[in-house]
């Protein structure tokens, strides 16, 4: 998977730095090394949710490389894919920061989708119900899968915090009005 990364832009002009952030996240020995690089593709790539014209290549090579990262930057990927996920294209910045396609960033989102699903079923990774969700919306045909996974997943949860995600979740996933 080839980029061209300096040609890509983000927030801090060119996306340049980027592949070695990626790298460095995924093969993190340490969680404090795991969440520097982390910070140094947050901030960068996406701000606030804010996503730029980095972020489908961030998606694509992070999901490739989830397999086979350490779990200290497994877990931040996963953070920051489930970030991502939740992020918007449109903003003031779409100048500065190049054409943003949300979906494209989605469509490689899913990617991860039996990863992520694996992740929910053996502990309850919230990020990764997170990501469940997101790929449940962002694609019909994964809809009834993460459902049935979250399904399970509430059975098992015995934290609170955790089973109100999944509840939610599940509630976005069918279509119901939450109770505000």
């Amino acid at each position: 998977m080839s980029y061209d990364w300096s040609a890509l832009r983000c927030f801090a002009g060119s996306a340049a730095g980027l592949p070695a952030a990626v790298r460095d996240l995924l093969s993190a020995a340490t969680g404090a090394t795991a969440e520097e690089a982390y910070w140094r593709i947050d901030g960068v790539a996406l701000v606030q949710g804010r996503l730029s014209e980095s972020c489908m290549a961030v998606c694509a090579v992070l999901v490739n490389g989830l397999p086979g990262a350490t779990e200290h930057g497994r877990r931040q990927a996963l953070d920051l894919l489930a970030q991502i996920s939740g992020g918007y294209e449109e903003h003031v910045d779409s100048a500065a920061v190049g054409p943003v396609s949300y979906a494209a960033c989605m469509r490689e989102i899913v990617r991860g989708f039996p990863l992520y699903r694996e992740r929910v079923e053996t502990d309850l990774d919230a990020s990764c119900v997170d990501l469940v969700l997101m790929c449940g919306l962002a694609d019909e045909r994964l809809r009834d899968a993460a459902v049935r996974v979250l399904e399970r997943a509430l059975d098992a949860a015995s934290d609170r915090d955790v089973r109100e995600l999944i509840a939610n979740s599940l509630g976005d996933l069918r279509g119901e009005a939450s109770g505000a």
